[in-house]
């Protein structure tokens, strides 16, 4: 098997995963989240122009009306979606305002 297949299948086998974790509501260290409502249009709109990242498990589309999706409002401190965050250290932040800490 080549390089490419190996890594493709591990890829998918990934994607399942967080398939499974985010309909579990368990959030993922480092992931990326789409803020969500199903009535919400923009949102849809999001969805449907980033479907191959969604499918790939690069963004996890995560409904603000689950427990996660309200602690991930209450940890930004915002309620306007789509909004993309990223799960660390236990809290969710706004993707646009995280920057890693430098090692010292």
């Amino acid at each position: 098997m080549d390089k490419y297949k190996i890594a493709k299948k591990i890829k998918n086998k990934m994607a399942k995963k967080i398939k499974e974790l985010a309909r579990r509501e368990i959030p993922i260290v480092h992931q990326v989240y789409i803020l969500s409502h199903p009535a919400c249009d923009i949102c849809h709109d999001f969805i449907e122009s980033h479907k191959k990242e969604i499918e790939r498990g690069n963004i996890v589309v995560l409904d603000v009306t689950t427990n996660l999706g309200k602690k991930a409002l209450d940890d930004i401190g915002d309620d306007r979606i789509p909004e993309l965050v990223i799960y660390v250290d236990g809290k969710f932040f706004k993707l646009s305002e995280f920057v890693p800490e430098k090692p010292s």
